[in-house]
This record gives C-alpha cells, structure tokens and sequence, in this order.
C-alpha cells in the first residue's frame, strides 16, 4: 500500500521541527533538510516510528565533523566539553544496557537506574567503551 506525503511536526530540544513522511507497505521513511532515514515498521505503530526515526535525525543533526570544527576553532569552552564528555560516556552506558533498538529505554532501565548511570557518568575517568567523541 502507497500513501501520500504527509507532514509531522513535534517539538525537538524546545523548538518546532517540521519533517515529512511517506508510508509504503511495511516500511516508513522521514525526511527532514537534515536527511531522511527509512525503517520497516516491526512491533512500533507507524506513527511513533515516524516520531522516532525524527528525533534520530534532529539528535544527529550536529555530526562529528561540525563538532571537531567547532573545537579546533575554540568555539567550545571547557564546561561546553565537559558536558559534551559527560552526555557522550551516557549514551555508550545506556547502548550498553540496551543494545536492541526495538525495545526504548524506558522498556529496560527505570527512571532511577537512568539516574545512576547519569551520574556514574560524570567523571572523565569513567570506562564505558571505546567512544570517539569523548577521547
């Protein structure tokens, strides 16, 4: 079955983002002026699938490349990478604790145990994994 374009909208790191989205049988792709990414629909309803493959592209909206630029221009101060360390040791904790992306966080961890793992994250010396954003 082939649907039409349609038009999302949700609210992204406090602003409105606009993405469009296109239905073919089992499998849904998103386009944003960021990129477009495409996944079948397996165990999510179309519509949260659309939701998440779009914070997936505004989560990446900022790559590695923009960000070393960023750095080498010193347009990053140290409480800038200090956070930036800190987010990054975060994320490669919770790949670890969840590693299949079918289930959502909130499907494995508590809200508790995202709070440990935050803060067990806060320290440079913390080892999570090779995670190239963050050495």
């Amino acid at each position: 079955m082939n649907l039409g374009v349609e038009e999302i909208t949700d609210v992204y790191g406090g602003k409105i983002t606009k993405a469009w989205y296109r239905r073919s049988g089992r499998m849904v792709t998103v386009r944003t002026s960021f990129g477009s990414k495409t996944a079948q629909i397996s165990g999510q309803t179309p519509d949260s699938l659309v939701r998440t493959l779009l914070r997936e592209l505004m989560s990446g909206k900022i790559n590695r490349t923009k960000l070393e630029a960023l750095a080498n221009a010193g347009k990053l101060n140290q409480e800038t990478l200090a956070r930036i360390g800190h987010v990054g040791r975060f994320y490669q904790r919770l790949s670890k604790a969840c590693p299949n992306p079918n289930f959502r966080i909130s499907d494995v961890l508590t809200g508790d145990q995202l709070q440990k793992i935050w803060n067990e994250t806060a320290d440079e010396g913390v080892i999570t994994g090779q995670c190239p954003l963050v050495h």
